[in-house]
């Protein structure tokens, strides 16, 4: 076969049983190289669906702030300065703000933002979410896979540092550290989410083709200990390049099938079971199809 007959051909031969015996005694080289492909294909198609829905969900994330953050700062961010390391703010304290249905609105369940520089709230304990903030440091705790996740960060190496709720318009946050302002606002917050929107498509790219070729390769190589057996069984007398091959060729239609579940966003119970189920058939098939055949008597190419 061409190369150009031998990927695309090959993607459409590997429906079928008897198309194995057309490259059984190729090069794996050759099936290396359509792999690769296919693998390339494939993380193209899933990369732009992928790429799709982040760049969705950052743009609700941006109005989400844009429509909503300046209205609830003015209940959660009070007026802070810190001073060689030590945070001070006019408002009375403890300073607590609960919020029971953030769960609705950035997906994180309850939250508490809690500032208190009298050293009567230490922890974030009952709060699955929340910021504390204290005299010296800032505690944040959130749920990451199910499990509770705490980082703290010292003021001690701070000088000089002011935050306030921005009071002109379209203005979110105005900082002053060091004696230099900032101002975080509404412009600011939509530009970076259409700069990280651009950014996404590549990175997740790169990362998909090399997480799914590493997979696919290592289910290849896993899959040819039941390509053995089934060789040995039916004394197909195939060499290991030959199963090998095979093997290369019948991911195909389960790959297939896990792409199509991806993009129509079908969730499938027990689809692992599918996956190894439709691989396994298709391994089992052509062996035996090339077996009754008679190929393994065939001149390699």
């Amino acid at each position: 076969m061409s190369e150009k007959r031998n990927v695309w051909f090959g993607f459409v031969g590997s429906f079928s049983p008897r198309f194995y015996k057309e490259i059984v005694h190729q090069s794996f080289g050759r099936s290396f190289g359509y792999l690769v492909l296919l693998v390339l294909v494939m993380s193209l198609v899933l990369s732009v669906k992928y790429s799709f829905d982040a760049r969705a969900g950052i743009q609700k994330g941006a109005e989400w702030v844009n429509a909503n953050l300046a209205e609830k700062l003015s209940e959660v961010l009070p007026e802070v300065t810190i001073k060689d390391g030590k945070l001070s703010s006019p408002v009375q304290q403890p300073l607590v703000r609960e919020w029971e249905d953030f769960d609705d609105d950035l997906g994180m369940g309850k939250f508490a933002f809690i500032l208190d520089t009298t050293g009567a709230i230490t922890s974030l304990d009952g709060y699955p979410n929340g910021i504390l903030i204290t005299e010296g440091k800032m505690v944040v705790k959130y749920k990451e896979a199910g499990r509770s996740k705490i980082e703290e960060m010292e003021f001690s190496d701070i000088k000089s540092f002011r935050m306030t709720p921005g009071e002109e318009e379209g203005v979110l946050i105005d900082f002053n550290f060091e004696g230099e302002d900032f101002k975080l606002t509404e412009d600011i917050i939509g530009k970076w989410a259409g700069i990280i929107g651009k950014l996404l498509f590549p990175v997740i790219m790169v990362g998909v083709f090399i997480y799914y070729l590493a997979a696919k390769l290592l289910q290849v190589l896993l899959f040819s200990l039941l390509s053995l057996i089934v060789n040995s069984a039916n004394n197909a007398k195939l060499k290991y390049d030959n199963l090998l091959n095979i093997g290369v060729f019948a991911v195909t239609p389960a790959v297939t099938l896990a792409v199509l579940t991806a993009l129509l966003n079908i969730k499938i119970p027990m689809f692992a079971i599918i996956y190894i189920g439709l691989y396994s058939a298709f391994l089992i098939t052509a062996i035996v199809q090339i077996k009754t055949a008679n190929i393994n008597n065939v001149v390699e190419k």
